[in-house]
């Protein structure tokens, strides 16, 4: 037996995971971390519950690269729509616009 065997065992299980649907922590973590960050970009009238957060950063001030960026480097929701607030005024935006 080889020393990767654990590797490749491990990597076919996540393979087959990914596969069949299932989330890793890290997914269920961002998720957890976009719910209220669009509830209240929503309350704010900075999106619509359908688009969400998944926007495009140069001209809505928000995306979901950008929220990522605030959920890896340990921001909060409240921190990441305070930012698209300040990045949205930059472009243009009044509160209560809709991108």
């Amino acid at each position: 037996m080889f020393d990767n065997d654990h590797t490749d065992a491990e990597y076919a299980r996540r393979e087959l995971a990914y596969e069949m649907g299932e989330q890793s922590a890290e997914e269920r973590a961002f998720e957890r971390f976009c719910e209220p960050a669009t509830s209240l970009l929503v309350d704010v009238g900075a999106t619509t519950p359908e688009q969400g957060i998944d926007g495009d950063q140069e001209t809505d001030g928000f995306s979901l690269d950008f929220a990522y960026d605030w959920f890896r480097d340990r921001g909060t929701p409240n921190d990441y729509v305070a930012d698209v607030l300040f990045q949205r005024g930059k472009l243009g935006f009044r509160d209560g616009d809709a991108a």
